[in-house]
């Protein structure tokens, strides 16, 4: 039960800030099958789930890779392909929301209590009764020593910036090299008004997959940042993307 949560918190601090680390890791591909198959398993504990996530996180984040088998875009698509985004973005909702990631929030934000000499210990026994009584059963000393507040507080930037890299990864293309399509280029023995009908024809088949393209960045920023885009319905997101193009 312990073995992974410690293993996988160690890989998170080793990774944060350390990209051969990252590099070094995705080496083997089966190292990132396995992450995967640790974040979308029903079976594992949501501590598990949510601490693979965040170094499929690391893995994109501080990866500074230009192989195209182990840079940050592989990852993300690996990742959207295998898990989906929404669901991927979960797991770190799903464990923040478990109690050692609470208690350890809570702790940083406890102040301590001014008592007055005259508190009779009628009324400390009964603080104490309370706080025995809010104690939840699944409470865990050794998972408690694991999502200590320096970790908390590692994790929460981490996801953070996570959500901000993966939408960079998705907003800007792969490679920055322009290359002309064959498509561009005049055939032989092609007549120039042949050519120029091709050429309106290509023109518009990229118009319409960038509107595409478009359409479902807006959605997955929004899914992925977390700025909600309420009142605005997929259709009014793909026209807007439309407008821009044409």
């Amino acid at each position: 039960m312990y073995t992974q949560p410690i293993f996988l918190r160690l890989l998170v601090t080793w990774f944060a800030d350390f990209p051969d680390a990252v590099h070094s890791f995705l080496d083997s591909r089966d190292h990132l099958t396995y992450l995967l198959e640790l974040v979308s398993s029903s079976s594992e504990t949501v501590f598990t789930r949510g601490l693979s996530a965040v170094l499929l996180g690391e893995c994109v984040l501080f990866n500074n890779s230009d192989d195209s088998g182990r840079d940050a875009f592989m990852v993300v698509d690996a990742i959207s392909q295998k898990i989906g985004l929404t669901s991927y973005f979960l797991k770190f909702d799903e464990m923040q929301k478990s109690f050692p990631f609470l208690s350890a929030k809570a702790l940083q934000q406890r102040k301590p209590l001014a008592r007055s000499s005259a508190a009779s210990m009628s009324e400390i026994e009964d603080v104490e009764e309370n706080n025995l009584t809010n104690l939840k059963h699944d409470e865990d000393p050794v998972l408690m020593s694991v999502f200590d507040a320096p970790f908390v507080n590692l994790v929460k930037r981490l996801e953070s910036e996570i959500r901000e890299s993966i939408v960079n990864v998705y907003s800007h293309p792969k490679s920055k090299v322009a290359v002309v399509p064959v498509e561009m280029e005049q055939m032989n023995g092609e007549s120039n008004e042949d050519y120029i009908k091709r050429l309106k024809s290509f023109v518009e088949k990229q118009c319409k997959e960038v509107q595409d393209l478009l359409g479902r960045n807006a959605t997955l920023a929004e899914d992925v940042a977390g700025t909600g885009g309420a009142g605005v319905s997929g259709s009014d997101q793909i026209n807007g993307g439309r407008d821009r193009v044409q």
